[in-house]
């Protein structure tokens, strides 16, 4: 049985719940909120699983997501994500944006939870908003990002590809 759709495998089942949710087949809850502020907590594999799945609706499933989040280094995982990134990124493969934008919502809800990692929430929601060429908005996410942490690297990286005029989907400034 695959640990993403095992029923005793509790983060397993909340991947499930988030790729239900981004493709609209679970609402924004309270517990959704907790589940994706724990997540984000855990460590910086999952949150990219998250994104990831966000940015390519069309090829992550609960599965794929749980893979990149615990076996990121695996030769065939790791090509996977390399795949997807660049292609989601050169052409804007899977690229969704109602999907997004239910990413970034379940993001805000998530740092509204009390033990939410606020650095982290708000780089991903600063790295959405890079995605989206909004730039105002991902510039204000990501230095508050390392306002809050210095260290904070995806707000770092949002930065640093404004300020070299990098964005996805193959059109530049």
């Amino acid at each position: 049985m695959n640990p993403a759709t095992n029923p005793n495998n509790t983060v397993g089942t909340e991947f499930g719940y988030v790729h239900d949710y981004l493709h609209g087949r679970r609402p924004l809850d309270a517990s959704l909120a907790s589940v994706a502020a724990s997540m984000l907590s855990m460590r910086l594999a999952v949150r990219d699983a998250l994104i990831l799945a966000a940015i390519r609706p069309d090829a992550v499933d609960a599965d794929t997501m749980y893979a990149f989040a615990f076996t990121p280094h695996e030769p065939h995982t790791a090509t996977l994500m390399s795949r997807l990134l660049t292609d989601a990124f050169d052409t804007g493969d899977g690229y969704k944006p109602q999907v997004i934008e239910r990413f970034d919502e379940l993001v805000k809800a998530a740092s509204n939870e009390q033990d939410a990692p606020a650095a982290q929430c708000l780089a991903v929601r600063a790295y959405l908003a890079w995605w989206q060429r909004d730039r105002d908005t991902a510039m204000r996410y990501a230095v508050e990002a390392l306002d809050i942490s210095e260290d904070c690297t995806l707000a770092a990286i949002v930065l640093a590809a404004f300020s070299r005029g990098i964005l996805p989907r193959g059109q530049e400034r």
